[in-house]
């Protein structure tokens, strides 16, 4: 059964126990990291996703920051001058109707949700 298809009092209860499960896991505050080290990020009101390790990102504004934050990470580790996407859907900040961005779930982190570890972008030719 999917998050969205549970009733208000059900969701709300699944997302206290992910919450609950995220603060007992993940160890302290987020805050800018050395280079070369990339935080990954817990998708608490996502469902885990069966057989792949894809996450679709571009519906969801929570998930394009995620991505967003993926990018900047990719800019400062090779000196890009600006980063690969942004979540902003206006065309004056690189929103690109013909590019599809995914987030990679970590698949050896074992959580009832997924954990965002990476992502990417990938070209729509032809719709496909």
């Amino acid at each position: 059964m999917a998050i969205d298809d549970l009733s208000p009092d059900e969701r709300q209860a699944l997302l206290e126990a992910r919450h609950q499960e995220y603060r007992n896991y993940w160890l302290g505050p987020y805050g800018r990291r050395t280079r070369y080290s990339i935080e990954m990020f817990p998708l608490l009101h996502v469902d885990k996703p069966r057989g792949r390790a894809l996450i679709p990102a571009m519906q969801d504004m929570c998930l394009r920051k995620v991505a967003e934050t993926f990018g900047k990470y990719f800019k400062q580790e090779l000196g890009f001058d600006f980063p690969p996407f942004t979540a902003s859907r206006d065309r004056r900040h690189g929103y690109d109707p013909t590019v599809e961005v995914v987030l990679f779930d970590a698949r050896k982190v074992q959580a009832t949700f997924p954990i965002a570890a990476g992502g990417a972008g990938l070209s729509v030719v032809d719709g496909e």
